[in-house]
């Protein structure tokens, strides 16, 4: 937390909005590593905190659990499961979750598609 950011929340001001990156994501998602894992789940668990991932991390996030052999039906599922988390915003998570959705099945990124 930023010096001042506790005074702030304690003032009635809005917690602090940090980037995630796809290392912690994948931890997190995939238990590979139980040390790093535990570590990602307290992070994500931290109610005085808003995560904010950007979209081309929910896309190397979903990259990283096809190339750990997940299933992509279960590739969708955890992701759902953790842009529902309470304090967890992501950058058009929608228009992934509706490309993905689709008949054609890519990913969408900022600047081309990408296949599932």
């Amino acid at each position: 937390m930023r010096p001042g950011s506790a005074r702030m929340l304690a003032a009635g001001g809005v917690a602090p909005l940090i980037a995630l990156d796809t290392n912690i994501l994948a931890r997190y998602l995939l238990d590979d590593e139980p040390a790093q894992a535990r570590a990602a789940r307290r992070l994500l668990a931290e109610a005085k905190s808003e995560y904010w991932i950007p979209v081309t991390v929910v896309l190397e996030l979903a990259w990283v659990l096809r190339k750990a052999d997940a299933p992509r039906r279960l590739v969708m599922e955890r992701l759902r499961d953790l842009l529902s988390l309470r304090n967890v915003r992501a950058q058009n998570a929608d228009l992934v979750f509706q490309r993905c959705a689709g008949p054609r099945r890519e990913w969408i990124s900022p600047t081309r598609f990408i296949s599932c």
